[in-house]
């Protein structure tokens, strides 16, 4: 397509570049109270009303970082494509980072992960239960050297990703606040 695009006589000096970011799971603090599929999951972990974590090893990455990662994709060289992924991880771990950070002022997140058998019971009437149990315990990773070597972004770590999301639940109202998280919520997070 951008070669049918760029071989226009009115493209002569004016050509169309293209570099293709593909992210991965997203997480990170919300700026507005719209909840994608990974907000909504991680909103009812930390309120505690969540069925609890898939078996399932994930590729993830902060939203600032994907937004940096925007930013100077547009300084390299076009054509590539660059595999936005700050981690591959055993997604459970968020529970326990979610816990450990949120238990001080009195939620209860769910930390449970459901078994393999869990998912193929599901997966019989929910066809994400059935990709899931599909990818359950299956360890994936994806070769991100090219995209650490041209955009060097300085990756948010997950932990830090996943509890900054749960604080911005709370300061948009989106989760109840409890105790005194709003005196302990880092300054940047706060409306």
């Amino acid at each position: 397509m951008i070669d049918e695009i760029n071989d226009k006589p009115e493209r002569k000096n004016n050509k169309l570049e293209m570099t293709m970011l593909l992210p991965s799971v997203i997480a990170g603090p919300l700026l507005l109270k719209e909840m994608g599929a990974t907000a909504t999951f991680f909103s009812e972990v930390l309120s505690g009303t969540s069925s609890g974590f898939v078996p399932y090893y994930a590729r993830v990455i902060d939203v600032r970082d994907c937004a940096e990662g925007h930013l100077k994709a547009l300084e390299t060289e076009p054509f590539k494509r660059y595999a936005m992924i700050a981690e591959h991880m055993y997604i459970g771990e968020a529970g326990k980072w979610i816990e450990e950070e949120f238990t001080q002022f009195g939620y209860k997140p769910v930390t449970k992960v459901n078994s393999a058998f869990v998912l193929w019971l599901g997966s019989w009437f929910n066809k994400d239960a059935d990709y899931y149990y599909g990818a359950a315990n299956v360890e994936m990773s994806i070769n991100t050297d090219k995209t650490k070597e041209d955009l060097q972004i300085d990756y948010i770590s997950m932990k830090k990703s996943y509890i900054d999301m749960c604080y911005s639940f709370i300061n948009l109202g989106m989760v109840e606040t409890k105790g005194d998280v709003k005196d302990k919520m880092p300054d940047y997070l706060k409306a």
